[in-house]
């Protein structure tokens, strides 16, 4: 779903000043990496994987790690429940606040690595050797602009997960 708002610029308006305008482009680029970062917030897809194991995963003979199709009892799935409601905007407890920020960083973590990874098999919607989704994807350490083209390539730190 794409949702354009009345009087504002088109897409191509928006790529013709990202071209022309240096400071409209770093505005931008800062907007758009605030909104997609590539990557985990507080974590990595190796580290998740360890401590995930026991609860989401399981670990086929071939050494693949997959996602279980059943959680353990007990086991609060993030992407299914209510997470933690922040302390008070009244609060002036910044420890607290930290702590929930910690909660919170470590449940998107969560729910990214279990519910929007590609699988590294390519077995759902990939075909004999062709990927659909074009995974892996490519690492990138900075966010770059095709000058010919006006697309934009974020930096991304995890070649599978799908942001």
């Amino acid at each position: 779903l794409l949702l354009w708002v009345r009087c504002s610029l088109s897409p191509q308006q928006i790529r013709d000043r990202i071209l022309a305008d240096e400071t409209f482009e770093a505005e931008i680029v800062a907007w758009l990496e605030s909104c997609h970062t590539g990557s985990f917030l507080a974590s990595t897809d190796s580290v998740l994987a360890e401590r995930l194991e026991d609860e989401w995963l399981e670990r086929m003979p071939d050494g693949e790690m997959r996602r279980r199709t059943r959680l353990k009892a007990g086991v609060r799935d993030p992407a299914t429940t209510l997470p933690q409601a922040p302390p008070s905007a009244y609060s002036t407890d910044v420890s607290a606040l930290r702590a929930w920020h910690r909660t919170f960083e470590a449940d998107t973590d969560d729910i990214v690595f279990t519910s929007n990874r590609h699988d590294r098999n390519h077995l759902h919607g990939c075909w004999r050797g062709y990927c659909r989704a074009r995974f892996p994807r490519d690492i990138a350490e900075t966010t770059q602009i095709d000058r010919a083209s006006g697309a934009i390539r974020f930096a991304k730190s995890e070649a599978w997960i799908n942001t």
